[in-house]
């Protein structure tokens, strides 16, 4: 009976127990949390390089090749074309060689069409633009093909800073890179949007050894030197080679003697702005006054007559002439306010 007893009794704070349980508030419940998991946040790599110069200077030489296809609208007007383009750079001697091919459809383009080139070298630069039946030469150790409106790679790329997806090691030209593939969720830029776009970027070390992409994009702020259309689709490639091999970058040979404009003196400090072979322009520290002596002084030696000088303040306007041939010398202040322009023109 006892036995019974203690029985009932266990059961009997096994029920109130429950019971004190059952009546707790719903917050005392040892559930589970209702509350949405955390989206996991997906992977992210980078390729490295923000540029297409990136570790460039740091290669004894390269050659760099780059062909685009496009197609599309440029103020209104339909424009299609390619451009083929071999940059070519040694450091030691400091040298470098760009070849530019540019065909197509292009009807208010500033980009020449046609073959332009551009060599600097030993201090000189030699230039001749699509059209152009002569060469320009002059001495210059700083200028960029740039400053000429010569478009160069780097303005054309757009890499990825991130991408979802890993990379892949691959050997590519005999060297080992980083195989990265992206989309137009990759590509971030302010001067345009990319409606669509497939590429793949091929990264040995610090630099960009290979990059191509296919994609339909608009251009919001264009850049003068590689404004091929407003918005439209494009297929670049862009490859590097020959690098640190043992390149040799010469001049042209076959200068024209008769590009007498070239070969008039230029103030020592001189930046060209615009090279032609009937027109330069270039900006220098030099006074306006002092620059109208540099020019008397030496014309008279090399026996071109004045005939005109009309200097005002910061301004001056020089006429001399030569073997049936007119020199103008325009000297006016640099557009940024900082020194003075110089344009030299010769006509017959």
């Amino acid at each position: 009976m006892a036995r019974l007893i203690r029985l009932f009794a266990l059961l009997l704070t096994i029920v109130i127990i429950l019971a004190c349980g059952l009546n707790r508030p719903p917050h005392f419940w040892p559930i589970g949390d209702t509350s949405p998991a955390p989206t996991p946040t997906p992977a992210q790599f980078s390729p490295g390089p923000t540029s297409i110069n990136n570790g460039l200077a740091e290669l004894k030489s390269y050659r760099a090749n780059l062909t685009v296809d496009f197609t599309g609208g440029y103020n209104g007007q339909p424009v299609a074309g390619r451009i083929e383009s071999l940059t070519e750079v040694t450091q030691s001697p400091p040298a470098r060689h760009l070849y530019l091919k540019l065909e197509g459809q292009l009807p208010k383009s500033n980009l020449p069409v046609g073959v332009s080139e551009f060599y600097q070298l030993n201090g000189q630069v030699y230039l001749k633009k699509a059209g152009d039946n002569i060469w320009s030469h002059f001495a210059d150790e700083n200028s960029h093909p740039v400053q000429f409106g010569f478009p160069t790679p780097e303005q054309l790329i757009i890499l990825p800073r991130l991408v979802s997806s890993p990379p892949l090691t691959e050997t590519l030209h005999g060297l080992s890179v980083q195989h990265y593939r992206f989309s137009e969720n990759d590509l971030h830029d302010p001067n345009v949007i990319f409606h669509q776009a497939q590429g793949e970027v091929w990264i040995a070390g610090d630099y960009v050894a290979q990059y191509v992409i296919s994609a339909s994009l608009r251009v919001i702020v264009p850049n003068p030197q590689a404004h091929i259309f407003d918005q439209g689709q494009l297929r670049l490639y862009y490859t590097l080679t020959n690098i640190n091999a043992d390149t040799a970058i010469t001049p042209p040979t076959n200068i024209a003697t008769n590009n007498i404009l070239s070969n008039l003196p230029q103030l020592p400090d001189a930046k060209p702005i615009s090279v032609f072979p009937t027109l330069i322009e270039y900006t220098s520290a030099i006074s306006a006054i002092s620059a109208t002596i540099f020019y008397q002084d030496t014309l008279a030696t090399l026996e071109w007559a004045e005939k005109d000088a009309a200097i005002f303040n910061e301004k001056a306007r020089l006429l001399f002439s030569s073997e049936g041939r007119l020199l103008t010398i325009i000297i006016t202040p640099a557009d940024d306010g900082d020194g003075i322009k110089v344009t030299l023109s010769i006509s017959q």
